[in-house]
């Protein structure tokens, strides 16, 4: 009877170091993922999150931040600002932070053009954000301000020949590079 309800009362996810257990009754598990205000992201989503970021985007944004870890043109500093929005917008801590951390995702811009999430998630930013990495890239959902995926993906022909219709890849395309080699997204 014990086990039972102790085994029931683990089945609350729990975090530690990164690597997040889940036991429903006896179902363990174990996988690098963060957690949030409403759960876990796994492990592939926490890489597309990070594809995602821009760590000059992130600095400009919190100026305390770029005072503390820099502008996050160099390594050191673009490596910072990741463990500061991991630790402290992703998880939860800082929602705030969770807002200006990448050039293709704003979640106040994703709801406005997405009426279905507000009605499915109300106003949670990780659930957005989630519903972004999950599905929202693939179908090529209004994100933000400063991005249209429809836009890049008619502009560069050789964005088309390498991605095909692969939406996700023309987000991660224009943060990881499209930004530095001044190309249109609007």
């Amino acid at each position: 009877m014990f086990t039972a309800i102790v085994a029931g009362i683990i089945a609350l996810t729990m975090v530690g170091n990164g690597i997040a257990y889940h036991n429903q009754m006896n179902n363990f598990r174990s996988s690098q993922a963060t957690t949030n205000a409403i759960g876990v992201y796994n492990r592939a989503q926490v890489e597309t999150i990070r594809n995602i970021f821009c760590p000059v985007t992130y600095a400009r944004m919190f100026p305390d931040l770029m005072n503390a870890f820099g502008d996050g043109r160099t390594q050191s500093s673009a490596t910072n600002l990741w463990n500061h929005f991991h630790r402290y917008g992703l998880s939860g801590r800082e929602p705030a932070r969770l807002t200006g951390f990448s050039p293709v995702f704003e979640p106040i811009h994703y709801f406005a053009n997405n009426p279905d999430l507000v009605q499915a998630f109300g106003s949670d930013r990780y659930l957005a954000l989630q519903h972004f990495v999950v599905h929202g890239m693939r179908e090529g959902r209004n994100s933000s301000p400063s991005f249209s995926v429809q836009f890049y993906q008619a502009r560069y022909q050789d964005l088309r020949n390498a991605f095909g219709g692969q939406l996700d890849r023309y987000y991660i395309h224009y943060v990881q590079h499209g930004i530095h080699e001044g190309r249109t997204a609007r």
